[in-house]
């Protein structure tokens, strides 16, 4: 399997991740339950882990795109200028799920501080990976309505989608 169809398998899984662990950290904090507290830590845990996954073959497979032209290939710059916000602040998440997890083994249980500190970290990667979710799906949708002999066509038409202007991809980090 080539790392373009290992990360579009791998895609969802960080959005899937980010939901399930912050629907259960809301109820374990409503709820003061201290199993799904610790369950929903593990879950930010695991998908902090797939990120990395998700991300490595997202650069590969970003690589191999060398093909595409005209509006996938600005949605591919966009997915990409998305996708390292969305790297940090789900790693953020899961490293603080850990700290969380350290002290719960340790027996002080979970600290006030850190569950509101990775629910906030957790609901920013909830929106960050939604948008990196929707913009990647944007890719597959343009590029399946391309035909290969159009986007060679447009490859002599690039204008601001051209690969080597990097001011396109600069402009998309201060929008």
């Amino acid at each position: 399997m080539d790392p373009t169809r290992i990360h579009l398998f791998l895609n969802y899984l960080p959005l899937i991740g980010m939901v399930l662990g912050t629907a259960a950290l809301l109820y374990g904090m409503w709820r003061s339950g201290r199993q799904v507290g610790r369950c929903s830590l593990w879950v930010f845990l695991v998908t902090a882990l797939i990120t990395l996954a998700v991300y490595a073959t997202g650069e590969i497979a970003g690589r191999g795109a060398g093909h595409m032209a005209g509006p996938p290939w600005t949605n591919i710059i966009a997915h990409r200028a998305s996708a390292l916000p969305t790297f940090v602040a789900i790693e953020l998440t899961g490293i603080f799920a850990l700290v969380g997890l350290i002290q719960m083994i340790r027996g002080k249980g979970l600290a006030r501080w850190n569950a509101f500190v990775v629910l906030i970290l957790a609901i920013a990667s909830l929106f960050l990976v939604a948008r990196t979710t929707h913009i990647g799906r944007q890719i597959f949708v343009l590029s399946a309505s391309f035909a290969p002999l159009q986007q060679m066509n447009l490859a002599g038409h690039r204008g601001d989608t051209d690969r080597k202007d990097n001011h396109t991809e600069k402009k998309l980090w201060l929008a």
